[in-house]
């Protein structure tokens, strides 16, 4: 199965990414079988160069592109989709961040309505 996605290259903090098409199971440092393009993050603004007619043609061939290299690609135009996560969080971490969020919106309820009765003791007050 064919892949589209990034080859790191560059020196050591300074990376740009080269977009090229690779089987799946090989290694990221391999050579693909075409570059794509080029994507620059470090540079303002961040520096944007693909061949979309060979993107076109690498993905009409069945070449599905990495979630992180779809996201890029939604956002240049050239292909029409939903953003995918490329961050996946395991169950276990996931049930742990719904709990701790649940707990902050029963804190700021509580103190939203302790903020509510302070403000009619004032206007009783007077």
């Amino acid at each position: 199965m064919l892949r589209i996605r990034f080859k790191r290259m560059g020196k050591r903090n300074s990376p740009f990414y080269r977009l090229v098409v690779v089987e799946k199971s090989r290694s990221p440092q391999a050579d693909g079988i075409e570059t794509l393009g080029t994507y620059d993050p470090t540079t303002e603004p961040k520096t944007v160069d693909f061949k979309e007619d060979r993107i076109e043609h690498w993905l009409d061939e069945g070449a599905k592109p990495s979630d992180t290299v779809h996201n890029l690609l939604i956002e240049e135009g050239i292909i029409s989709d939903e953003k995918k996560n490329s961050v996946h969080i395991n169950e276990r971490k996931r049930a742990e961040l719904e709990e701790e969020a649940a707990e902050e919106e029963e804190d700021e309820s509580e103190e939203q309505d302790s903020d509510d009765e302070s403000e009619e003791n004032e206007e009783d007050e007077e």
